[in-house]
């Protein structure tokens, strides 16, 4: 984990438990007054280099910036609260995240991208308590009853492109989630996994790199619906001898710890040249994941998925991502449309 990172969610880490475990102000020289009171002193101080002199720490501030962390758990608390947030007391909200924050409702993965840091900043204050509970009980963990939401960090999402949804309903936030949002029109879409509450993305021929796409002697734009109505083109193949389509993506947007699938939604024509298709998933820091499809046998004249490939989102897979679809060489190829391709959980 990076180096920023760590010193944020240990920074809430401390915060939550100095908050809990202070039920009253203990004696000022007592061992444990002295070690709380260090703790959170070498914490400020760690935090204080991070904010105002980050050039004196091995990194800078990267991607999360201590405002969007104090924005951010503002905006979780509020989502879970039912009164003004100013009227929640530290302590309570410091039991709150302890109630609330979990993997179904906090899936974490960028933007204002401390999402990260509060659900590792409350686990590790979990796991600080797991070790002092004498009988070992699991006090951590616990979540509200029947809330399970798609993750905040769709904020930062929707910011990145100037997208602003009105958040004053959970309930039809969610929907609207769950059915998509087009982040670019014709080009890009994300939306959440209702099942799973994880970031999903599709990506329209549009927003795909179609070699010898802007030629129409090679290739065809037809204007097509998504499921959700909206205006999208296909791209259908007319001739060519290099067939080369690839997809790029950043996955910092991506739920962690999840098997994710990358598929392209194809249809083939009567008369189709084409007998196989190479597949490959290219992360910026891990090696190349490639496969081969058959086509024999696949239907004709309606819309099927091929899979590209799968993989765990964790940290050799974070950063840029380019994932492809390709036939180089050999006869002439023609006979393919391209929809989209889907970045989502593995069903």
């Amino acid at each position: 984990m990076e180096f920023h990172l760590s010193i944020l969610i240990w920074h809430l880490a401390t915060e939550i438990c100095h908050r809990l475990d202070y039920i009253s102000e203990p004696n000022p020289d007592s061992t444990p007054s002295i070690l709380y009171n260090e703790g959170k002193c070498i914490s400020q101080y760690m935090l204080y280099l991070l904010v105002e002199h980050p050039n004196m720490l091995p990194i800078g501030m990267g991607q999360i910036k201590f405002r969007e962390l104090c924005s951010d758990l503002g905006d979780f608390l509020k989502m879970y609260i039912s009164k003004p947030l100013k009227d929640e007391m530290v302590k309570e909200a410091s039991k709150m995240l302890m109630e609330i924050v979990n993997p179904e409702n906090m899936l974490v993965g960028g933007g204002g991208r401390s999402n990260l840091v509060i659900l590792h900043g409350s686990r590790k204050q979990d796991e600080q308590t797991r070790e002092k509970d004498s009988k070992g009980k699991e006090i951590a963990g616990i979540r509200r009853s029947g809330i399970t939401r798609p993750s905040l960090n769709f904020l930062a999402i929707l910011g990145d492109f100037g997208i602003a949804l009105d958040t004053s309903c959970p309930d039809k936030l969610s929907q609207q989630l769950y059915s998509g949002v087009y982040l670019k029109p014709n080009k890009l879409k994300f939306f959440v996994d209702e099942k799973e509450n994880k970031n999903c993305f599709m990506l329209f021929a549009r927003g795909l790199d179609v070699c010898h796409g802007q030629h129409p002697q090679y290739w065809q734009w037809i204007e097509d619906k998504d499921t959700s109505g909206e205006d999208i083109e296909v791209a259908k193949l007319l001739l060519v001898y290099w067939l080369d389509i690839k997809g790029y993506i950043q996955t910092i947007d991506f739920s962690p710890a999840t098997l994710y699938e990358i598929v392209f939604v194809v249809k083939l024509i009567a008369g189709h040249s084409l007998t196989s298709l190479n597949l490959i998933i290219n992360p910026q820091y891990s090696k190349a994941l490639k496969r081969s499809e058959s086509l024999q046998g696949k239907p004709l004249e309606s819309w099927f998925e091929i899979l590209v490939g799968e993989f765990m989102m964790s940290r050799e897979y974070a950063g840029n991502m380019v994932f492809g679809l390709e036939q180089h060489g050999g006869e002439a190829k023609n006979g393919l449309v391209v929809k989209c391709a889907i970045i989502r959980p593995k069903k």
